[in-house]
């Protein structure tokens, strides 16, 4: 169990940046997301993933032991110092990710549909998502998965991702 629950802070930790529009609905969060990465929008995309404040702030408010509560905060520490909340780091992986499909596919795809939009609560009153967006471009249909997302008070955040399945 310790174990699950040291993962799932890993996870939140990977990533997060600027400020970013509160959007509490599920599937307006994914299309923002998309069109983020269809307009070449970096800097919006970024500013998706979950920040240092909002990490913190869910770690303090879940329930966890004082020891495991201080393993996540060293494991928050490292992930400062890796740079995972650095805008820098965090560019490269977003044009990374953007170039894994041609410029031609992302000004002429369409959304075909949306699956696993459900929700589960986590660790509190946290709600999880994992959304998956089936994407058509002449003949190439492939899979747009968001992220691994999570709704704070200030609405749904990706913990990681996005991801092509």
């Amino acid at each position: 169990m310790r174990k699950i629950i040291l993962g799932f802070f890993v996870i939140i930790f990977i990533l997060g940046c600027s400020k970013t529009p509160e959007i509490h609905d599920l599937k307006e969060f994914c299309d923002y997301t998309l069109e983020c990465y269809k307009n070449n929008e970096k800097s919006k995309a970024i500013a998706l993933r979950i920040t240092k404040e909002e990490a913190l702030a869910l770690i303090n408010s879940a329930k966890l032991s004082t020891k495991t509560k201080k393993e996540v905060l060293k494991m928050q520490k490292k992930r400062e110092e890796e740079g995972c909340f650095d805008f820098d780091i965090l560019g490269k992986e977003f044009d990374r990710f953007r170039s894994q499909r041609r410029e031609r596919f992302w000004k002429n795809f369409t959304v075909e549909s949306y699956e696993s939009m459900e929700t589960i609560r986590s660790f509190g009153n946290y709600e999880m998502a994992e959304p998956i967006i089936w994407l058509k471009e002449g003949e190439d249909t492939p899979i747009f998965k968001p992220g691994e997302l999570i709704k704070t008070q200030k609405g749904w955040r990706i913990l990681r991702g996005p991801f092509w399945r």
